[in-house]
């Protein structure tokens, strides 16, 4: 009985120090390259945005 909780209490342990920390860290990074993507994305768009302005003002002319 004393084993196994030794066991428990050390899986515990090393889940607290370990493995959760870890697993915030994988997550932030996942969610910061999400952002980042969309920041690229967002930058095509624009500069799509601009070209088809140009082109509409040199039609104009």
């Amino acid at each position: 009985m004393c084993i196994l909780l030794i066991i428990i209490l050390v899986l515990i342990v090393y889940n607290v120090v370990y493995n959760i920390p870890y697993r915030i860290k994988e997550h932030d990074e996942k969610e910061a390259l999400k952002f980042k993507e969309l920041y690229v994305r967002i930058n095509r768009l624009e500069k799509m945005l601009e070209n088809i302005g140009y082109d509409c003002k040199d039609i104009e002319k």
